[in-house]
């Protein structure tokens, strides 16, 4: 479970410090200015990542940086039944 956790944290920062939006269509790093990366401070899930890309509030205008990669890492079987959605949202 802790190995589990280190993975969720990783794929958690992973979004927040390789997020890209999509300009002129080319993906430009969004960068934080802040190290207050959650101010709620709550857990994340591979699945968050899942239920943003696929919901209808997804507009394609960013993508994260090797976020498919990073999920089949994490659960690969996951990752392979939901490919198409992940692999939408990944830029690498």
């Amino acid at each position: 479970m802790y190995i589990y956790g280190l993975a969720l944290h990783t794929v958690s920062d992973m979004f927040a410090h390789s997020a890209y939006l999509i300009k002129d269509g080319k993906p430009t790093r969004i960068y934080h200015t802040t190290m207050d990366d959650d101010p709620k401070n709550e857990a994340g899930s591979v699945k968050d990542f899942l239920d943003i890309a696929s919901s209808g509030t997804y507009d394609k205008s960013f993508k994260v940086g090797y976020l498919s990669p990073f999920i089949k890492a994490i659960d690969d079987v996951y990752y392979n039944s939901h490919k198409t959605i992940f692999d939408t949202m990944s830029a690498h």
